[in-house]
């Protein structure tokens, strides 16, 4: 997948589709970490520790919290109700 144009390749369908996140299976890639695209998208992977490991179970769970937040010059009350209900969404996970 990090052959030559492959992560490219991703980008140009993200955005094709208009997708800002996307997780991708079996990529076979080796450790983990992230990288960053020419395009500015940021592809975090989390892999096996060598090449021999391809067809173990395992999970991944992340959880996305995408909000509107109030702008600075909102109501001091409506910010801190606002940051109150999202740490307690926060605290749920």
């Amino acid at each position: 997948m990090f052959t030559a144009g492959k992560c490219e390749n991703i980008s140009k369908e993200m955005d094709n589709y208009k997708l800002e996140i996307l997780g991708l299976c079996e990529t076979r890639w080796i450790d983990n970490g992230q990288t960053k695209l020419a395009s500015g998208k940021t592809i975090i992977y989390s892999g096996h520790k060598d090449d021999k490991a391809h067809h173990t179970r395992g999970r991944i769970f992340l959880t996305i919290v995408m909000c509107y937040t109030p702008t600075n010059d909102a109501d001091e009350l409506a910010k801190v109700e606002f940051y109150d209900t999202l740490q307690s969404i926060i605290e749920k996970y």
